[in-house]
């Protein structure tokens, strides 16, 4: 679905559902350098439970157009020009690493537009490492290997595992088959784009101010492994929000509800 606004085409993937504006959606926002299909699976499942999913793409991501927003309040602006343009009643904001601090940003500024917010792999502030930023900013595919080793710093005992069962199976290894939308991945890097994305995480210095004015229940959903969120930045968040509670999902790194798509949905 394209939803045209001004100069814009979003891509709004729903399947074939009919959007009913009066119904519980549920609304998911990709990661930096990724777009919709990260969370393909997991819409998928709920749409099984006869929920109503919407997964955005991004501008210059996915099948939007455009370029790539430049600051936290226009990702904001974006998100209240796409729910009211869909007139949606009930909306419960799902956002993955880049796409929880948006989420994050957008329920503090809307605090009676939202069900309930999920945050996943997000802290307080998420700052990038020296070495992800200076291979995004030369646009090296070396940036997209890096993001994935540290999303999945559990693959080493799971490759042993495979091994322990047979010498056959495919290895688990970093690369762009490894999940729906890796492909992607490595495209907006060589692009430029994983390179704005990951700036636009490091310069987001308001993460406590804004859980602060969030009055919505919100869940924090983080990997057993997670790597690529700072402990402090966790607890600081849990000390902030008025109203959350914690899930961790076993056996999954920066990317949960790619690696368990069914657990990942049952936390909801």
């Amino acid at each position: 679905m394209l939803l045209f606004l001004h100069d814009l085409k979003i891509n709004l993937s729903v399947a074939d559902q009919e959007i009913d504006p009066t119904r519980p959606t549920f609304i998911f926002l990709h990661g930096a350098g990724m777009d919709s299909s990260s969370f393909s699976e997991a819409a998928r499942l709920l749409r099984q439970q006869d929920k109503q999913t919407i997964c955005v793409d991004f501008p210059a991501h996915g099948l939007s157009t455009g370029d790539c927003l430049p600051s936290m309040p226009d990702y904001k602006h974006l998100l209240n020009q796409i729910f009211s343009a869909l007139e949606l009643e009930k909306i419960y904001l799902i956002g993955h690493s880049m796409g929880a601090l948006i989420a994050l940003h957008f329920a503090s500024q809307n605090p009676e537009s939202l069900k309930k917010l999920c945050l996943i792999g997000c802290g307080a502030e998420m700052p990038v490492h020296s070495k992800l930023s200076t291979l995004a900013t030369d646009q090296d595919s070396k940036a997209a290997d890096l993001l994935l080793k540290w999303s999945f710093p559990h693959l080493e005992n799971l490759r042993q595992k495979q091994r322990q069962k047979t010498p056959y199976q495919k290895k688990l290894e970093p690369g762009p088959d490894l999940f729906p939308g890796g492909r992607h991945l490595y495209e907006q890097t060589q692009s430029g784009i994983l390179a704005t994305d990951l700036q636009l995480c490091h310069d987001y210095k308001t993460g406590l101010q804004d859980a602060a004015a969030i009055t919505c229940p919100t869940l924090l959903l983080y990997g057993q492994y997670d790597k690529m969120v700072l402990p402090n930045q966790i607890e600081a968040l849990q000390q902030t929000l008025a109203k959350h509670e914690k899930s961790i999902l076993s056996d999954t790194g920066h990317m949960p509800h790619i690696e368990k798509p069914l657990e990942f949905i049952l936390s909801l």
